[in-house]
């Protein structure tokens, strides 16, 4: 069973020797000899700074150095006063969300699907459906189920259209379909 590893002193490692040269684009060879610890290879050193993206910017060709905000950060508070940030774990599910409340201008978060059945309905039938409306599947089947109360009332053709952007921008937007 593989031993689990301290990030923290790792990163501080990594972090201060960056420091040294804030400016360039370090392969991660040069970075794990400027560390001066045997057993940071460059395999460790590359693994690391992939999994704190958000503190290492990475190049395809395996260099990295410090994003600007950690220059910025240890510069303020002093490399020694400077503690490791929380690694921040993606919510694809929030983050699609989130920006779907943007895109719409809701507030707190919602999506459309908190808008009322009869403002959904008057959206479908005056052909105002926003786009980020068409992104996430609860909206859609929202929309859905609107369209199915008043199934006689959207014409067709309205319908098939708004079906069409939805085949168009929901794969294109959300591939996993949240």
């Amino acid at each position: 069973m593989a031993e689990e590893m301290d990030e923290e002193p790792i990163v501080h490692a990594m972090v201060r020797a960056l420091r040294t040269r804030p400016a360039e684009w370090l392969t991660f060879r040069d970075l794990s000899t400027l560390i001066a610890n045997r057993e940071m290879d460059e395999e460790v050193v590359g693994a690391i700074a992939e999994y704190r993206k958000d503190i290492f910017a990475i190049t395809n060709d395996r260099k990295l150095k410090l994003r600007e905000s950690i220059v910025e950060q240890t510069a303020h508070l002093d490399l020694d006063n400077w503690t490791v940030p929380e690694r921040r774990i993606p919510d694809g599910r929030r983050e699609l969300r989130d920006a779907v409340a943007r895109a719409l201008r809701v507030e707190n978060g919602c999506c459309y699907c908190s808008f009322s059945d009869p403002e959904i309905f008057d959206d479908i039938f005056a052909e105002r459906v926003p786009d980020g409306a068409l992104i996430l599947s609860c909206c859609w089947k929202t929309i859905c189920r609107v369209r199915g109360q008043e199934l006689n009332s959207v014409p067709p053709d309205i319908w098939e259209e708004l079906c069409r952007r939805w085949a168009i921008i929901r794969p294109r937007e959300n591939p996993r379909d949240f």
